[in-house]
């Protein structure tokens, strides 16, 4: 089978991206197989939107604000942290 090559993504920090990916969840109740199975093939995917930082191998960190004083060195608040291997999209965002 010939695997297809998937296009890489050039991010720049401070640049707004929209990344869709797979929340880890957890339950304390008691699930039957079925249900289990309803879980299973049902992931929660979220969508989020937010100004790139910075990435490593474990995490995709995106920021809801971003100082804008115009130092060279930036400022993030609202961080999230996303674990690169819940990723399923990353989409840039160009604004008008």
């Amino acid at each position: 089978m010939k695997k297809t090559k998937q296009k890489k993504t050039i991010l720049k920090e401070g640049e707004i991206y929209e990344i869709e990916w797979v929340d880890i969840y957890a339950y304390s109740s008691w699930f039957t197989n079925e249900e289990i199975d309803n879980k299973l093939n049902n992931p929660n995917v979220v969508t989020s939107v937010g100004y790139f930082v910075k990435k490593n191998k474990e995490y995709f960190v995106i920021a809801m604000g971003k100082e804008t004083t115009g130092d060279a060195d930036a400022e993030y608040g609202g961080l999230k942290f996303i674990p690169v291997g819940c990723i399923k999209k990353i989409k840039a965002i160009k604004l008008k």
